[in-house]
């Protein structure tokens, strides 16, 4: 039958033959990852540039010092969330963006966290082994390029290539542009994390021939599944493995953040201690009378607290590998030459034997070589001084 109009005809519905666009829910989780974790580190640091190695270690850097002390597995993958600075969230987080999300839309959400994890935890194994294990890494560079390479494999290999095309476009491609170049002036000045990047290349090149897309996955049905798992399997015990084996540093991060609050604790009980005598100093100068009449209270206060400062701190120890080390001796001698220091003085006060004053004025001299190496000058600076000077000690340093 014919239809005189066209208007009259009966409709046809297209059967909606595309089906609706894929939501990289991956990408998006690991995104919101990264910008977090970088922006909680750059929070506590106080700063939106280059936070500090310490900071950086707080939030899950991937170092020698801290990853391999009772097995900080976390960091492993904790280091390749942390972007480090607001460069690289305005440089990396587009190129991570077109990059997994291609990633995803051909293999899957699932495929691309796991990729991503275990390249993560590979690549960080890596710089265990290959960079300074002082040197802080973090950023995910090398699971990136790692997941950029396993795609041009698989296009090289033209398995899927049709799902390849709403993946290229001259505005993916610019976005990927800032952090290339941002890669390619680290490489050329020798600070990129060569083990990390080369890892991430190399898992990349092997999953770009062992991975299924989402297209052919319902063609390989279970065999899929056991590859898989012991692609996954292979890759965790290498990473265990990996770190078993991996190079022990001299000391460890813990070790340093120790030192640093015992160094609190030594200021904080030495310092008034040093700022009551010399009160008692001004004291005498104020009420016009000779310091020896003061030796009394002065003795009953002071010497049993430094004898208890010197107790506290003579069982002291630093692993001698650390680079403050070297305060160690002087952190003992302190404590130890102020309070033969004081108790000299105090009987040369009472008793006006000169003898005392001399010996006051030795351990005044090892006092200020102590007093020098802690706060990180050279012993050298000291003048000697003459005996004579020892009868003089009402103006301590």
């Amino acid at each position: 039958m014919s239809h005189a109009f066209p208007d009259t005809q009966p409709l046809v519905l297209k059967s909606g033959s595309s089906s609706r666009p894929y939501v990289v829910w991956s990408t998006m989780l690991l995104t919101l990852a990264m910008l977090g974790l970088t922006a909680a580190t750059l929070y506590t640091a106080n700063t939106w540039n280059s936070p500090g190695e310490d900071v950086l270690l707080k939030w899950g850097g991937n170092s020698a010092m801290t990853t391999l002390d009772n097995w900080n597995g976390w960091r492993l993958i904790a280091a390749k969330l942390q972007l480090g600075s607001t460069v690289g969230i305005v440089t990396f987080i587009p190129f991570f963006w077109v990059v997994a999300g291609a990633f995803e839309r051909r293999y899957g959400g699932l495929s691309l966290l796991l990729s991503f994890l275990l390249i993560s935890a590979l690549s960080s194994v890596a710089t265990l082994y290959f960079r300074d294990f002082k040197t802080v890494s973090v950023g995910a560079g090398g699971p990136a390029l790692g997941l950029v390479l396993c795609l041009l494999v698989a296009r090289f290999r033209k398995v899927d290539a049709a799902s390849d095309s709403q993946d290229l476009s001259i505005l993916k491609g610019l976005a990927v542009l800032p952090w290339l170049s941002l890669l390619g002036y680290a490489v050329y000045k020798g600070k990129a994390d060569f083990a990390s990047l080369i890892c991430g290349l190399a898992c990349g090149i092997f999953l770009g021939f062992v991975l299924e897309s989402k297209a052919g996955k319902a063609a390989v049905g279970m065999r899929r599944w056991r590859g898989t798992f012991a692609t996954s399997m292979a890759a965790a015990i290498a990473i265990a493995v990996g770190m078993w084996n991996a190079p022990q540093p001299p000391y460890y991060w813990a070790e340093v953040l120790a030192l640093k609050q015992a160094a609190r604790e030594y200021e904080s009980q030495i310092n008034p201690l040093n700022t009551r005598f010399e009160a008692f100093m001004n004291q005498a100068m104020d009420s016009d009378i000779q310091p020896k009449e003061l030796v009394s209270q002065m003795e009953a206060e002071l010497i049993p607290q430094w004898r208890a400062v010197e107790q506290r701190w003579s069982a002291f120890t630093i692993n001698p590998a650390m680079p403050d080390a070297v305060m160690l001796a002087s952190m003992k001698q302190y404590p130890q030459n102020r309070r033969a220091f004081l108790e000299a003085t105090f009987r040369g006060w009472s008793t006006d034997d000169e003898s005392a004053f001399i010996e006051a004025a030795k351990h005044k001299e090892k006092l200020e070589q102590a007093r020098l190496v802690l706060i990180g000058e050279s012993p050298a600076k000291i003048s000697p001084q003459p005996p004579d000077l020892a009868t003089k000690p009402t103006q301590p340093k």
